[in-house]
């Protein structure tokens, strides 16, 4: 995330800003007391929600005029997905 935030939040188109702003504080302020606790099933069905934010995200990248005609590689895209998720 902090990679992300560093170097590629700035490549965000600006609609998609407020997701991803959301999401990382959400994260960023997350107690190990929750992860182990009552609260894990709160901050997984929030990660479940991204992931399909995500996803629908990099379907609308295909239909971005700048990138027409320039194929998506969608093993490499959902392995990184997965890495992170």
């Amino acid at each position: 995330m902090l990679y992300f935030e560093s170097f590629t939040f700035r490549l965000l188109r600006h609609d998609d800003y407020e997701e991803f702003t959301i999401f990382f504080h959400d994260l960023s302020t997350v107690k190990k007391e929750i992860l182990t606790g009552k609260g894990f099933p709160k901050v997984l069905e929030r990660v479940k929600y991204f992931k399909i934010f995500l996803e629908t995200t990099l379907r609308h990248i295909g239909n971005r005029a700048e990138l027409a005609g320039k194929p998506l590689d969608t093993v490499r895209i959902e392995g990184l997905i997965n890495q992170y998720l």
